[in-house]
C-alpha cells in the first residue's frame, strides 16, 4: 500500500457492544494503520460510549456521541459520520459488527487501481455483501469460511416500492465487475464520495441502499463488486450480543423522542419515493453527470414498471 494513500472509515453504531472490537480487528488487520482515519457515530448509553483512548496518538479516531432517544435514524448517524471526512483519499464505510481480512487496505486499494487500468475512471466505488461470522454470549466471533466474491441482484421484495439487493456467488472472476447495487454494511472507494454524495439526514432505513445506489452513479462514480472476498458481518443472532443489539426503532428508546420513528419513517419513504420518481426538490438529490434514465439503463431495471432486464435478472455484464 503506498505510504501516502489515506483511508476515512466511517461506522455508524447504534447499541452495538461489538463497536470496540471491530475498531480494534479492523486497526490490526490493516497492513498500514496510521493512515486510517475514523469517525464514529455512537448512539448509545452514555455509561457505554467507547473513548478508544487504547489509540491515543496512534490512530486518529473522531467521535459523534449521542443518546439512542435523540438518534434520527441510519442515514442521520452516516450524516454525521461523514461530517468528520477530512479529504483521505478513500473511503470505508462499515457496519459496527464487521471484520476486514488481513492487509484488506492493501489489497482494496490494487483493486481501485486495477479497475481505473481497465476501466479508465478515477471515481470507483466498491460493495459486496460481506461472509458472516457468529458470536457467542462473550461475543467472541467464529469466522466462517469466506467463500467466493459475490455480486448484487436488483430485486423487488413484496410490499416494498423500491428495489433491494439480493446477493449470489461470482464464478471465480480475476478482476472486479461492475456492480448495480451499493451495500451499506461495506464500502469502499475514491474519498470525495463523502462529499459529493452525503447522507441524507431525513432517510432513517429502508431504501438507504438503493438511493444511494443511484446518486452515486449519477454524480459520476462507478460502481464495481470486489473480485475477492474481503470480510464478515454479522448477520443474526441479535438475542445473544450484550444490549441485543436494538434497531432504532425499538419502543423502549422511541418513546423519549419527540418525533416519533413511524412518523420519521413515513416522511422517509416519500423522500425515496421522490427520488427514483425525479421529482426530489431539495440538497440530497441526483448528481448532475449522469441522468436517472442512464441509471436505469445501466441497471437494466425500470423503477416506474419494476420489470428488469435479463441482464440484470442474472447480474452480468457483456464488459464486466
Amino acid at each position: 500500500m503506498p505510504r501516502d494513500k489515506t483511508i476515512f472509515v466511517a461506522i455508524p453504531s447504534y447499541r452495538d457492544a461489538e463497536l470496540p472490537l471491530t475498531v480494534a480487528r479492523l486497526i490490526a488487520a490493516a497492513s498500514r494503520p496510521a493512515n486510517l482515519r475514523f469517525g464514529i457515530c455512537q448512539q448509545d448509553k452514555l455509561s457505554d460510549w467507547v473513548d478508544f483512548s487504547q489509540f491515543q496518538g496512534k490512530i486518529s479516531i473522531d467521535l459523534y456521541n449521542c443518546l439512542p432517544e435523540e438518534s434520527h435514524g441510519l442515514c442521520w448517524a452516516l450524516n454525521k459520520c461523514y461530517g468528520m471526512y477530512g479529504g483521505e483519499d478513500y473511503f470505508l464505510q462499515l457496519d459496527a459488527h464487521s471484520e476486514m481480512i488481513e492487509d484488506w487496505d492493501t489489497i482494496l486499494i490494487k483493486q481501485d487501481q486495477q479497475c481505473s487500468d481497465i476501466f479508465g475512471g478515477t471515481k470507483n466505488i466498491f460493495s459486496s455483501y460481506p461472509a458472516g461470522y457468529t458470536i457467542d454470549k462473550q461475543l467472541n466471533r467464529t469466522l466462517l469460511p469466506l467463500g467466493a466474491a459475490s455480486k448484487t441482484l436488483l430485486h423487488y421484495e413484496e410490499g416494498r416500492p423500491f428495489p433491494t439487493g439480493h446477493a449470489i456467488t461470482l464464478d471465480d472472476p480475476d478482476r472486479p465487475v461492475k456492480a448495480r447495487y451499493l451495500s451499506g454494511g461495506f464500502m469502499f472507494g475514491a474519498g470525495q464520495f463523502c462529499t459529493e454524495v452525503p447522507y441524507n439526514p431525513e432517510i432513517v432505513f429502508w431504501g438507504t441502499e438503493i438511493i444511494t445506489t443511484v446518486r452515486a452513479y449519477t454524480a459520476g462514480f462507478d460502481l464495481f463488486h470486489p473480485s475477492q472476498p474481503v470480510g464478515w458481518h454479522h448477520y443474526g443472532e441479535r438475542h445473544i450480543a450484550r444490549k441485543g443489539r436494538p434497531h432504532v426503532w425499538n419502543l423502549y428508546d422511541d418513546e423519549k423522542r419527540a418525533v416519533k420513528f413511524e412518523e420519521r419513517n413515513r416522511k422517509s419513504f416519500d423522500l425515496v419515493e421522490q427520488l427514483l420518481n425525479g421529482t426530489y426538490q431539495g440538497p440530497f438529490g441526483l448528481g448532475s453527470a449522469r441522468t436517472l434514465a442512464q441509471f436505469e439503463c445501466y441497471a437494466g431495471i425500470d423503477l416506474k414498471s419494476r420489470s428488469r432486464t435479463p441482464e440484470a435478472e442474472s447480474g452480468d455484464y457483456a464488459d464486466s
